[in-house]
């Protein structure tokens, strides 16, 4: 079962990063993203990497607590869809309305 998760992952990561950019263009805008000040930039890492550790280490706890078949290839599969679709698609969203992407020259 982990060959083929593994084999399935390579697929489900980069079209849920396809989806979840594509529709994050919409309301964030690149080039301010890409030109925002270093400190908002450094911001936005810290508060990704606190929610990410938050949500890697909760998905540990739920394999170690459930070993139904079902309830692991679901979770599995559910978290690497959503996970890349959650970092590049909420996450941007979420600090251009905290105002952490602004183009200042």
């Amino acid at each position: 079962m982990n060959a083929t998760f593994l084999e399935s992952s390579k697929i489900l990561i980069p079209i849920s990063m396809t989806f979840a950019q594509t529709w994050t263009l919409h309301y964030v805008p690149t080039y301010d993203w890409v030109r925002t000040i270093w400190w908002r930039k450094l911001i936005r890492t810290l508060i990704a990497i606190v929610l990410l550790g938050g949500l890697f280490y909760g998905r540990h706890l739920f394999l170690q607590r459930n070993e139904l078949i079902i309830l692991l290839l679901l979770n599995k599969m559910i978290f690497v869809f959503i996970t890349p679709f959650f970092v590049f698609s909420v996450l941007p969203i979420a600090f251009n309305w905290m105002g952490l992407v602004k183009r200042e020259e």
